[in-house]
């Protein structure tokens, strides 16, 4: 008795709407002329001004190469700018300052440096592969090897009167998004020292 009552309330469920579409018509009418409101347009999003910018800093170990040189630890602070075109294509540029270990025996402990990187590289998603060309100059530093700080190497390096020596450098490597706001990398490069401004004794 149960299943006949359910099964009617199904069926007369379906054949009301059937019905109700002839004498009791209910559709509601509309003057001839009336018009109807847009929906509100969707403001453009703003592009992100900080987006491209990169702040950060780098640690790095060097090695010379040849007899009379030494290996060390250096550190830098960079900021740079990044731009990813819709063929995935980066093309960004990079300003780093910091410390250099003394690569030569005998010579002075460490260096202060500055320098433009210019950055080619693919952006695969998380992961982007690039190499780089840049160069600068670094000049003899008054503190020990074992005593980075960039801030030091900036002030020495823009108000000592010693002339310093010029580098080139190439580098490959590659950065990883761990989010959206922090990057790591690595990398691997070769730096070449032009002149004799590296000992403040042979200007």
């Amino acid at each position: 008795m149960l299943k006949f009552v359910i099964c009617g309330l199904v069926a007369g469920a379906l054949i009301v709407p059937a019905c109700a579409a002839g004498p009791f018509d209910v559709t509601p009418s509309l003057p001839q002329d009336t018009t109807f409101a847009l929906p509100p347009a969707v403001s453009p999003q703003k592009p992100d001004p900080w987006k491209g910018l990169t702040l950060g800093t780098e640690v790095f170990a060097t090695s010379g190469l040849g007899k009379g040189t030494r290996s060390g630890f250096g550190a830098a602070g960079f900021v740079g700018y990044d731009h990813v075109f819709d063929n995935h294509v980066l093309l960004g540029l990079r300003a780093s300052a910091g410390y250099l270990p003394g690569m030569i025996q005998g010579g002075p402990a460490g260096y202060n440096f500055g320098m433009l990187d210019a950055r080619l590289g693919y952006n695969m998603g998380r992961l982007t592969p690039w190499v780089a060309l840049g160069g600068g100059i670094a000049k003899a530093s008054p503190f020990a090897a074992t005593a980075p700080d960039v801030d030091t190497s900036l002030n020495s390096l823009f108000a000592d009167s010693h002339k310093g020596a010029t580098f080139t450098r190439a580098t490959a490597g590659f950065d990883y998004a761990v989010s959206s706001n922090l990057t790591v990398g690595m990398s691997v490069g070769v730096l070449q020292f032009h002149g004799n401004g590296l000992d403040p004794a042979n200007p």
